[in-house]
């Protein structure tokens, strides 16, 4: 109250003077508190207070100049000095309120973006329509969104696996219902400074998230089902080779060297004149030799080595060698796939093998291999090879020809 004391002038004096030192402790420390908490934001909350606060900074720094001018005459003035300060104050204040403005704008243009985001979600986007909608909405060309499934993995859209961790620049946002985490949309963690954009903009998907989820969910399922069966094929294609090495390490080898026996016991009776016992070996030895034959076709059908070994071009050639109808070998790269594609591909060519003569020609050709196959009658397992070829993601088609019918499989080799 100076009314009060304006009859002591040294009270006057002191009070000023107290005044001015108070006003250069307030304004240096609110200055360095503003300072503080914008390095100490985060880069999105640093973003949205960056037009705020640097302005606030230096309007309380030009205060505090002020307050440091005044220290040696004890009181406020109106100098020249003291006007440019109050310029310079006046000027910060201006920025201040545009940055207000500024955040205002923002505002309102993330209202616009969501609600376009809703008219594009109500006219039923594809998969992987709501993650480019919500990508334009929140400005995030890189935005992700994952969907929880029963063993606790992440999927996309498509069903296929995702991680949905923070990483260096990313963020994540969970969209949670009833307790239950329904996505989580991984995006630029700057955009955690306006959360009020990512939370309007996440509610109002959040019909589109729980549709899309089930059809992640679905995908999901469809390739673990895909795995499973590709895991069935091979598992299969192993018990064909293992069945090939015992029939062609066991029973074979003991055919062939009972084979052997007879026919020693055969020239053994020849020799001393007994001809009866002679043609009774004589026979045996030829149903042994049959028994070979039949032992090396089943092996040869169940999984020839020389798939194994060399591949399919090498097998198809053995076929050629060793099979009951002719089989031409037109044109064959040399490459090596996949076992269960080798394989799938060389049943084709056997089972058509079966009915007649077969011109065959293998490629690749972009992730694929291609089995082309000329031959005079449909095969009866190609209903079973349609099957197979359909595990590993492939296709059989069946055309007419002036000759026959025409075997096209593509079978996906990447």
């Amino acid at each position: 109250n100076l009314v009060a004391v304006t009859g002591n002038a040294g009270l006057v004096e002191a009070l000023n003077r107290a005044g001015v030192w108070l006003g250069v402790v307030w304004t240096v420390v609110l200055a360095v508190l503003a300072g503080w908490r914008l390095a100490r934001s985060t880069p999105a909350a640093r973003h949205v207070r960056l037009p705020v606060l640097v302005p606030a900074v230096a309007y309380l720094g030009a205060g505090a100049a002020t307050y440091v001018h005044a220290l040696d005459r004890g009181f406020l003035s109106n100098d020249e000095l003291d006007h440019d300060l109050w310029l310079v104050q006046a000027g910060a204040l201006m920025l201040v309120a545009l940055g207000l403005v500024a955040d205002w704008v923002r505002a309102r243009r993330a209202r616009a973006a969501v609600a376009r985001m809703v008219v594009e979600l109500a006219e039923a986007p594809p998969p992987g329509g709501l993650r480019d909608a919500l990508a334009g909405a929140l400005g995030d060309p890189e935005l992700e969104v994952a969907y929880p499934v029963i063993d606790g993995r992440y999927v996309d859209s498509r069903g296929l696996p995702i991680s949905a961790e923070e990483t260096a620049g990313r963020a994540t946002t969970a969209l949670v219902s009833d307790d239950e985490t329904i996505a989580v949309v991984i995006h630029r963690s700057d955009l955690l400074g306006d959360r009020r954009l990512v939370e309007e903009a996440v509610s109002a998907a959040r019909l589109a998230f729980e549709n899309e989820r089930l059809h992640a969910e679905a995908g999901a399922q469809l390739a673990e089902l895909r795995n499973s069966q590709e895991r069935l094929v091979a598992t299969s294609d192993a018990e064909r080779r293992r069945l090939e090495r015992d029939l062609h390490d066991g029973a074979q080898q003991r055919l062939v060297g009972l084979t052997l026996a007879t026919r020693l016991m055969r020239t053994q009776l020849e020799r001393e004149g007994s001809t009866n016992p002679a043609m009774w070996v004589a026979a045996a030895g030829a149903e042994l030799r049959q028994a070979v034959d039949d032992v090396r076709k089943l092996a040869t059908g169940l999984h020839p080595a020389v798939l194994t070994d060399y591949g399919l071009a090498a097998a198809v050639r053995a076929l050629a060698e060793t099979g009951t109808a002719p089989v031409r070998l037109v044109k064959a790269t040399d490459e090596r796939f996949s076992s269960a594609a080798e394989t799938t591909a060389f049943l084709v060519v056997a089972e058509a093998a079966k009915i007649g003569p077969v011109s065959v020609t293998i490629a690749h050709r972009d992730t694929n291999l291609v089995v082309d196959v000329d031959a005079v009658g449909a095969p009866p397992r190609l209903v079973d090879l349609e099957a197979r070829v359909g595990v590993l993601g492939g296709t059989i088609t069946i055309e007419s020809t002036a000759a026959g019918i025409r075997i096209l499989a593509v079978i996906p080799c990447a």
